[in-house]
């Protein structure tokens, strides 16, 4: 009796599975949960890794620029004469006195009411734009084998540390100004001298007390180094 109630049951399994027919076998398969590369294996499959993104591969350094070439004597003569002149007709419409030095060295004298404000330590904004054909000027090929030592100078009006400390901050923004527009860093020092450089010695007037109050640049030819050199 257990045999023929088993086999009953067998056929009406069969029976409902065929008039359900394909639908409710896509039902059954549209449960199931998709498997992805993320999803856990089932027993006894391998884990499959998910594929990764290809790293791409760094940017290539650009080559820095190449130091300027030091002057030798006889090069560097020539070299500054080149640039004496090339500066000189580049000034020469403006207050900038360029004069000739010992050992093919030469010096800008910038009046301070130029480029600053009185008692201010930063360039007037107009000063950027008078100093720019300069700045090119230092930094072109013409003019980048040089050094240069900026300056700043006062009046004997005011204490002594305080003017000292004054126009370095002046000597400071100059160098500024020209490191963000070509100039090496590496090629500028700065120094704030106060009053110690007096051009008039009595300050009577205020014309004397202006002309005392300057930015001063020594330009100087690039020579090759003493270990270089030996």
């Amino acid at each position: 009796m257990a045999r023929n109630v088993a086999r009953r049951m067998a056929i009406c399994v069969t029976v409902a599975a065929a008039s359900c027919g394909c639908g409710a076998m896509a039902l059954a398969a549209d449960a199931l949960p998709p498997v992805t590369a993320a999803s856990p294996a089932l027993p006894g499959e391998p884990v499959v890794a998910p594929a990764s993104a290809p790293v791409p591969a760094p940017a290539p350094l650009a080559a820095p620029a190449a130091a300027p070439r030091p002057l030798g004597a006889a090069e560097g003569a020539r070299y500054m004469r080149h640039l004496t002149r090339e500066l000189r007709m580049l000034v020469r419409d403006t207050p900038i006195g360029v004069e000739t030095l010992r050992n093919d060295r030469l010096r800008l004298r910038i009046p301070a009411n130029w480029l600053f404000r009185s008692d201010a330590p930063t360039l007037r904004a107009d000063a950027l734009v008078r100093l720019d054909a300069l700045a090119r000027a230092l930094a072109a090929a013409a003019g980048a084998r040089t050094t240069l030592e900026i300056s700043g100078h006062s009046d004997s009006l005011g204490a002594r540390e305080l003017n000292a400390a004054f126009t370095l901050r002046r000597a400071e923004a100059l160098r500024a100004y020209f490191a963000g527009n070509g100039v090496a860093e590496s090629r500028m020092q700065v120094s704030g001298l106060g009053e110690s450089r007096l051009l008039e010695k009595v300050e009577d007037t205020p014309a004397a007390r202006q002309r005392n109050r300057r930015i001063e640049i020594e330009i100087r030819p690039l020579r090759p180094s003493r270990r270089a050199a030996s």
